[in-house]
């Protein structure tokens, strides 16, 4: 019988040991909670207008030269607007002046009325001839807020002589990208 108490005494201890081993400590916890009151989602706005329309300077072009100007856009929705150039149109008749002529446009930052009267790299330009793709401009403009675009008008060196005292009117379409 003693021989059977050891035996027994040795297993329980083995059990013992393999459970110590094993270690930790298991647990299945859950826990739920209802929210109070109800949640409101409400849904932004995306919108812009042109606050102050394209003002060029009304000196002519002649084969060579740029005139440059600025438009200042207003974000009058809710959400900030990722500024893009979408369209270039010709609003008359195509002849040898829109042919030649290169349209360049950009913004930024730290764009002013003034910094479009100088020199600027355009970050989107396309010709009447050939409408370039849907460009965007370096600028997001947050709700509220304005930003300043500066547009360029170049005619080549190369232009024809039968542009010479040759009108273009034409449409620049800009528009803001949910971001």
């Amino acid at each position: 019988m003693r021989r059977l108490l050891m035996a027994a005494a040795a297993a329980g201890a083995g059990i013992v040991l393999a459970v110590a081993a094993a270690g930790g400590t298991y647990a299945s916890l859950n826990s739920q909670a209802t929210a109070r009151g109800a949640a409101v989602l409400r849904a932004g706005s995306a919108s812009i207008a042109v606050t102050s329309g394209l003002v060029l300077a009304s000196s002519p072009l002649y084969p060579g030269s740029t005139t440059r100007g600025s438009a200042v856009i207003t974000n009058t929705g809710s959400i900030p607007l990722r500024l893009r150039v979408t369209g270039l149109a010709l609003t008359g008749t195509a002849d040898a002046l829109s042919n030649v002529i290169t349209v360049g446009v950009t913004s930024g930052p730290a764009v002013t009325a003034a910094t479009c009267a100088a020199p600027f790299t355009p970050s989107w330009s396309g010709t009447f001839v050939s409408a370039a793709a849907a460009g965007e401009l370096p600028v997001t403009v947050a709700a509220g807020s304005t930003a300043v675009v500066c547009v360029s008008l170049t005619i080549p060196t190369t232009a024809p002589d039968p542009a010479k005292g040759r009108s273009a009117a034409f449409t620049l379409t800009i528009d803001g990208r949910q971001l």
